[in-house]
């Protein structure tokens, strides 16, 4: 049985999770609170499998009660959040399990399949560090964890050449000479174009406008500060050029 604590400041949000879990399994609610002092009481008293943790708790955030841990959580946390969608992304980017509030019954069931993903307490660890970073630093370069059949990557946006689509596949090209391909499409990296030191040049490439080197009007052709050679769009050629080489 997997005991659930759930986390949050208003007694609505509490009650969503505990309805939703009424449909699975195996899973039993040990306890609720609506503080982050509570939390941690009652996470140190339980010792649940799992927290369903709110990111705002009134004066206080879902990171206050995950710092008290550090650095042995040993417990699997599943975030519920009413924050933009910039947030959304930051999630997405740190690889960690979260519920858009009003939370859907398809993404519910989906979080907790996630559950069954086998990482060590210290990628745990990392994800979490590297979502704090994202959320309450929004104006600086991103963390992204993205993970291969054998490995898992903590990358620094600032570390990316430029990341190409290859079909259902992305390929990252770091500065250091390094290629490390994910089973995910370019259109899950393309937040990074909205936040971020990135520019969707091509259908088939994201560049990290930090690392270009020259741009040649008359071919269209882009070379990055490692002397790859990349094509941009004919649509885009205009507004890229007066954009970045005016």
């Amino acid at each position: 049985m997997i005991k659930v604590l759930i986390i949050d400041d208003e007694q609505h949000g509490i009650n969503a999770v505990i309805n939703h879990l009424k449909n699975y399994k195996g899973y039993t609610v040990c306890g609720t609170a609506k503080t982050v002092k509570s939390g941690v009481e009652l996470t140190n008293t339980l010792q649940p499998n799992l927290v369903f943790l709110d990111i705002s708790l009134k004066n206080e955030t879902g990171f206050d009660y995950l710092n008290t841990f550090l650095p042995n959580i040993d417990f699997n946390v599943i975030f519920t959040t009413a924050y933009d969608n910039y947030a959304v992304k930051a999630f997405e980017y740190s690889a960690l399990h979260y519920l858009l509030k009003p939370i859907d019954s398809h993404k519910f069931q989906a979080a907790l399949s996630r559950m069954n993903e086998q990482i060590s307490q210290q990628e745990r660890l990392e994800r979490l560090q590297s979502l704090e970073h994202n959320i309450e630093q929004p104006n600086t370069y991103k963390l992204v964890h993205i993970s291969t059949t054998d490995r898992n990557y903590k990358i620094s946006t600032k570390d990316i050449l430029f990341i190409k689509a290859d079909s259902n596949y992305s390929h990252f090209h770091l500065i250091n000479g390094a290629r490390i391909t994910v089973s995910k499409t370019l259109k899950s990296y393309l937040g990074l174009a909205e936040e971020s030191h990135f520019y969707k040049v091509h259908k088939s490439y994201l560049i990290n406008v930090e690392q270009m080197k020259t741009y040649c009007k008359r071919t269209g052709k882009l070379l990055m500060n490692d002397t790859t050679e990349i094509p941009v769009a004919i649509r885009r050629q205009k507004d890229f050029a007066n954009t970045f080489f005016s």
